[in-house]
C-alpha cells in the first residue's frame, strides 16, 4: 500500500474509533447508576424482621429447654417416689 493510502486508511480508522469511541462514553454517561440507590428504610424493615425472627426463636428454644427440664425433673421425681 502506498503510503498515502496507509495514512489515508489510518486517518480514516481513527475517526471511526474516534466516533465509536464519542458514542460509548455518551451513552455510558447517560446511563442511571442503581448500584448505590438502596432504600434506606425497606433495609431496616428488613433487619427489624430478623431481629423479631431471631428473638421468636430463642424464645421458642428457651421455652423447649425449658419444657425438658421440667420433663427431666418430673421423671426423677417420679423415680424417687417410686423407690
Amino acid at each position: 500500500m502506498p503510503s498515502e493510502a496507509k495514512l489515508a486508511w489510518s486517518t480514516c480508522q481513527g475517526v471511526h474509533l474516534t466516533e465509536l469511541m464519542a458514542s460509548t462514553y455518551d451513552k455510558a454517561s447517560k446511563r442511571k447508576d442503581y448500584s448505590r440507590n438502596v432504600d434506606k428504610d425497606k433495609v431496616k424493615k428488613v433487619e427489624e424482621e430478623k431481629t423479631v425472627e431471631n428473638e421468636l426463636a430463642k424464645e421458642k428454644s428457651k421455652a423447649g429447654k425449658k419444657a425438658e427440664k421440667e420433663k427431666s425433673t418430673k421423671a426423677d421425681d417420679l423415680k424417687a417416689s417410686k423407690s
